[in-house]
């Protein structure tokens, strides 16, 4: 290949090193332009479509590297990222099998199926690829990161953590690495908020220092301009609280800017965009195309929906390209980012103390949650399980991830106590021997047999919510409590106790509590979080007195209320900026 061939392959290459996308496009197309026959310039091409969401153009580019002799296994193994990246997981663990089948020496095969394997819940599998690609390269990161992924989310978060070092120690500047490693400390019981906040500030040194200060535009003269920075306004936890918020917002004079960072839309983007007076799809721009976005928009308020979360944005923030930055809803813990200035949390005195965050903790009105009243589906039949089926029903219908040993070792205590009792649990892949056999041998580590628990495999949204009308009593996990799963108990009307720590997650739970009006149910210590489980267990009426106060304060909870949440939250961002202007 000529020298100039050669530098512009290697420009090219520079640019998707560094997730440049649009213009590593542009570069591989050049020298495509220049060497037609360049098998892995179309390679290259293919890559940095899939990155920026172009999944058909980049498959197209794809075929026809291997038409011009590329080889199959380096096909099959492209065509696998371009799913793992649109999330079709199914699909890119055949296409990474027939890679890794064709060519067993291809490394970014065996470890791009690692993820898929994880991201698919087939545990087992993922072991199996992780296992021959650390035979090819034991200091393989990715597949340390995958691990790690794999141990957090069968709820061993120590392993998890170790496993995520490794992977940053072959990687140090590795910023998704480092988030993963944020992500996974939430979930550990052997972690404090310090800890999490020293780790938040360690990802804040690799990324850029701000430019030049925003200046703060006179507000007064015209509509507040929100700008929301996420890849999840879609049918996605964080979507659904956010959505149905957007219009109301509208209602209080407040213009809502979306930077859409995600390459997935549907029919809840689309009730997404109806409610913003503007919105970017920016998936494929680099962080400081997006950050020169928000500014040409004169965005008042950034805020942050993504944090450590995937698909999360933070070198944009670290940018400052608005005044005024915040986070909420999609970590919920600190960013380590000093150019965030503020956390939205609960209104919860405790929380009001910044030890555990970099940003300034800023307090909701009335609630840190909130959903459309025609969520709440309050059961026809408002009487606590067990007096229909004879025995009581605990449960816990979080994410794996969520259950630490710490509690499991309570859960159990709570079993113990509570005769012929019984627990339901979810495991993303609870079909799964692996994930069977792992969360029995937790529990009778603790003298619990596999007859008192009925773990459940994913399900669907009717089925998974109906299943709460199973349970008499939730037992929230900790330390990071339930979220989504507390509101969606509280719409089907079933009661939950939790334990409070010193950080956002693990104070969720409480938050939902004092707005249902049962602060009774909320604990300082595990003792106190055991006996209140106990107690209720071994009293029917109690339970029964519990559901019906539960039941009849729902119907006027702030959690329901969207309108009013929208003009408190109104009020607040107007005097944040009020106060920010006065300095």
């Amino acid at each position: 290949m000529p020298s100039a061939l050669n530098q512009q392959a290697r420009r090219a290459e520079q640019l998707s090193h560094a997730g440049n996308w649009r213009d590593a496009i542009l570069a591989w197309r050049e020298l495509i332009a220049a060497a037609p026959r360049n098998a892995r310039a179309h390679a290259g091409l293919g890559l940095s479509l899939a990155q920026a969401g172009h999944a058909a153009d980049a498959i197209d580019a794809y075929g026809k590297a291997l038409h011009l002799g590329l080889a199959a296994d380096e096909v099959a193994a492209g065509i696998g990222i371009v799913f793992c990246l649109r999330q079709q997981y199914d699909v890119a663990r055949e296409n990474l099998r027939m890679a890794v089948t064709s060519n067993p020496h291809n490394i970014a095969a065996w470890a791009n199926l690692t993820t898929a394997n994880v991201r698919l819940g087939r545990f087992q599998d993922a072991l199996q690829s992780a296992h021959q690609a650390l035979a090819l390269e034991p200091d393989n990161a990715s597949v340390a990161s995958s691990l790690g992924t794999l141990f957090k989310d069968l709820g061993h978060a120590a392993e998890a953590i170790d496993w995520l070092r490794q992977a940053i120690a072959n990687q140090p500047a590795n910023t998704d690495f480092r988030s993963n490693l944020m992500w996974a400390m939430l979930h550990a019981d052997h972690v404090s908020a310090a800890d999490i906040l020293n780790e938040g500030r360690s990802h804040a040194l690799l990324l850029p220092e701000p430019g030049n200060d925003i200046s703060v535009s006179d507000s007064n003269n015209r509509k507040l301009r929100i700008g929301w920075v996420s890849s999840d306004l879609r049918n996605h936890a964080v979507g659904r609280f956010v959505i149905p918020l957007l219009p109301a917002l509208q209602a209080n004079g407040i213009d809502s800017i979306a930077f859409n960072t995600g390459n997935h839309q549907d029919d809840w983007s689309a009730r997404a965009k109806a409610g913003t007076s503007a919105w970017h799809d920016v998936g494929d721009r680099n962080d400081v195309e997006i950050a020169s976005l928000i500014t040409r928009e004169h965005i008042d308020i950034l805020i942050d929906l993504g944090g450590h979360s995937d698909g999360g944005r933070l070198g944009v923030f670290a940018r400052r390209p608005a005044p005024i930055q915040m986070s909420w809803l999609g970590f919920p813990g600190t960013s380590g980012l000093e150019q965030i200035d503020y956390v939205l949390v609960p209104p919860d005195l405790a929380l009001l103390n910044d030890g555990w965050s970099s940003e300034r903790p800023l307090s909701l009105a009335q609630t840190y949650y909130v959903r459309d009243a025609a969520e709440l589906r309050l059961p026809a039949n408002q009487d606590t399980p067990c007096l229909r089926s004879g025995q009581v029903t605990f449960g816990s219908l979080n994410n794996l991830a969520k259950v630490s040993d710490s509690a499991v070792a309570a859960w159990s205590t709570i079993l113990h106590s509570v005769l012929d009792s019984r627990m339901i649990l979810i495991a993303a892949a609870g079909d799964e021997e692996l994930v069977k056999s792992d969360v029995l041998e937790r529990f009778a580590h603790h003298g619990i047999t596999a007859d008192r628990l009925d773990i459940r495999p994913r399900m669907a949204p009717d089925r998974y919510l109906a299943t709460y009308e199973e349970i008499d009593l939730l037992l929230d996990a900790f330390p990071f409590t339930g979220g989504t799963t507390g509101c969606d108990a509280l719409c089907r009307g079933t009661p939950f106790v939790t334990l409070t720590g010193e950080a956002l997650h693990t104070r969720l739970g409480a938050a939902l509590l004092r707005t249902a009006g049962l602060n009774d149910l909320i604990t300082g210590t595990t003792d106190d979080y055991v006996a209140r489980a106990v107690a209720l267990g071994n009293a029917p009426d109690a339970l029964q007195a519990l559901r019906q106060r539960l039941h009849a304060n729902l119907p006027t909870c702030a959690l329901f209320d969207l309108v009013g949440f929208a003009q408190d939250f109104a009020v607040l961002m107007r005097g944040t900026m009020m106060q920010h202007r006065a300095g």
